[in-house]
Formats: structure tokens, sequence, C-alpha cells
């Protein structure tokens, strides 16, 4: 989905179909999964990090609640950041999984040349 989705359309939608405002009167969310193909029961019940894009912090204390229980004996690192940081994480993580795929291609090496990492 295309960044600034959550807080652009998603926001603005629920706002006027349901004439409630945002973080106040409910609570808004981007919480992207890191499933690789066919390892979706794996990587949900070991996840290395979750990622919270919340509103604002009331929003973003629900979903820390409910992996907080669920992963209770072994919770998994949790970040909490804006949905637009979080929709960008979902971008640069495809970006990470399509560089294991191509033959040759080094991560690393793209990060440096898109100015996202120093040499």
């Amino acid at each position: 989905m295309p960044l600034g989705t959550t807080r652009g359309l998603v926001k603005g939608l629920l706002e006027s179909e349901s004439s409630k405002m945002c973080g106040s009167e409910f609570r808004l969310c981007f919480n992207p999964e890191f499933l690789r193909e066919g390892k979706a029961i794996e990587d949900t019940l070991n996840p290395d990090r979750i990622v919270i894009g919340a509103i604002n912090e009331r929003s973003g204390r629900l979903p820390m609640e409910f992996y907080r229980s669920f992963y209770s004996d072994k919770p998994p690192q949790t970040l909490n950041m804006n949905p637009v940081n979080a929709e960008l994480i979902k971008y640069a993580n495809m970006l990470a999984r399509l560089c294991e795929k191509l033959l040759g291609t080094d991560v690393n090496v793209v990060m440096e040349g898109i100015g996202w990492i120093s040499a």
C-alpha cells in the first residue's frame, strides 16, 4: 500500500464514515507483518520483531497488550512508531527480501547506494 495510506486515506475514511475523531474516539494503527513465503506459521509464532505504527500513544496500547499476552513466555522486540515509519519499514523489509532472492545482490550495497547506510 502507498506510504501515508494509514494517516491519509484510512484515517479520513474512518472519521468520515463514523463521525468520530481518530485517536480520541477510536484507535488506529498500522501493524505490518513480516511473513516469508511458506513460513507464515513459523514467522507468526516466532517473529524477530513487532512493529506498531500508532496514530498516538493511546492507539498503540491495545496491540501492545495483545502481543504481551500472546507471546507471554518469550515476547519479541517491539518497536513503536508513527504509521508512516511503519509503512516504510514494510517497504524496506520487502527490499531486503528481494535482495536475498536476486543472485549477486548485496542488501548492504543497495542500502549504501540509496543513502540508508554509510560505507
